[in-house]
């Protein structure tokens, strides 16, 4: 192997594939600039963002190939990791995401508390560093431990947590919620946001987490309460 410099290097790499690599960042640039029409902002944005990026790349890195200068070929690099690592997740960061909930009981006692548990996981190779899940809980529930958010939807809360997942994890919370008030009630649904390791773009999806839960009053026996045969009422 013979040993060269940087700026050789650089000058043999620009004659071997710096017409490919202008024709494929070209291409992709445009495939990008096919969402600006959508009506959906986010995929309009993504666009944007990632074919300005796609074109600041490949100018940076005829740049550096010009004037020799390896500083700027990493920044190019940089640049275009960052164009393309949204896309990435944005497109297959929900595929594979499964959303479950496991509830043992339906019915329960006033003033007790039911376990319910939320299962994510992650059936896939691409890792998921920015988990958001938002589940919806009835306001009559008391979460132990932890405090609730408002709902746009009457009678609702919103319970927002956090969390990453690697490839092929699962990873199962669980909550204890106190019975303060009879009714029937649903626990769910769940929604899930998904957002790419540089925090641009932010994919979301609704999954039937819905679970059914049943509070009976209070029971207790006449005979604590000490009334006499004569007076029941």
């Amino acid at each position: 192997l013979e040993r060269v410099g940087v700026p050789q290097a650089l000058q043999r790499a620009s004659h071997a594939i710096g017409g490919s690599l202008a024709v494929a960042a070209g291409a992709i640039a445009l495939g990008f600039f096919a969402f600006l029409p959508t009506s959906y902002i986010g995929v309009s944005e993504l666009g944007v963002i990632a074919g300005l990026g796609m074109i600041i790349a490949l100018l940076l890195i005829l740049t550096s190939i010009l004037t020799q200068y390896a500083l700027i070929f990493i920044c190019a690099l940089l640049l275009l990791g960052i164009a393309i690592v949204p896309e990435l997740w944005y497109r297959f960061g929900m595929s594979g995401l499964v959303v479950s909930r496991e509830q043992p009981v339906s019915r329960a006692s006033f003033g007790s508390v039911v376990v319910t548990s939320l299962e994510l996981e992650n059936r896939k190779l691409l890792p998921l560093p920015m988990v958001e899940t938002i589940d919806e809980l009835p306001e009559q529930l008391t979460v132990l431990g932890l405090r609730l958010g408002l709902s746009t939807r009457p009678g609702s809360a919103l319970l927002e947590r956090g969390l990453r997942l690697w490839a092929y994890q699962r990873v199962r919370r669980r909550y204890y919620l106190r019975a303060i008030q009879r009714g029937a009630y649903t626990l769910g649904p769940t929604l899930a946001r998904v957002t790419d390791p540089f925090g641009i773009l932010t994919r979301e999806m609704t999954f039937d987490t819905e679970r059914a839960l049943l509070v009976h009053p209070l029971v207790a026996p006449l005979d604590r309460f000490g009334l006499s045969p004569r007076a029941l009422f």
